[in-house]
């Protein structure tokens, strides 16, 4: 089964309630997570079964903000497409 992973080369500072910042050490190129993002990071980079990634993204969500499980979904699905269509979260097998 596919695993969702951090592509190799990049780095991630501490998040703080600002959020987190990766750097692409491949790339030179550097990325600013807001503190959704940085949760999200944080719950799926080491490596998370991909059809399992938004689940375990949206409880993460859930566990940090005050928000409803529609809204942690969606922004779970939503900051996966976008870390992942960067280049910065990558399938492996």
């Amino acid at each position: 089964m596919p695993v969702l992973h951090a592509r190799e080369g990049i780095r991630r500072t501490p998040a703080d309630d600002q959020g987190a910042v990766l750097m692409d050490a491949h790339r030179d190129r550097f990325y600013g997570l807001n503190p959704a993002a940085a949760v999200i990071w944080h719950a799926v980079a080491d490596g998370t079964e991909v059809t399992a990634a938004a689940a375990i993204a949206a409880r993460a969500l859930l566990a940090a903000f005050s928000i409803d499980p529609a809204t942690a979904q969606r922004d779970a699905e939503s900051h996966l497409a976008v870390l992942t269509g960067h280049g910065l979260l990558q399938e492996r097998p």
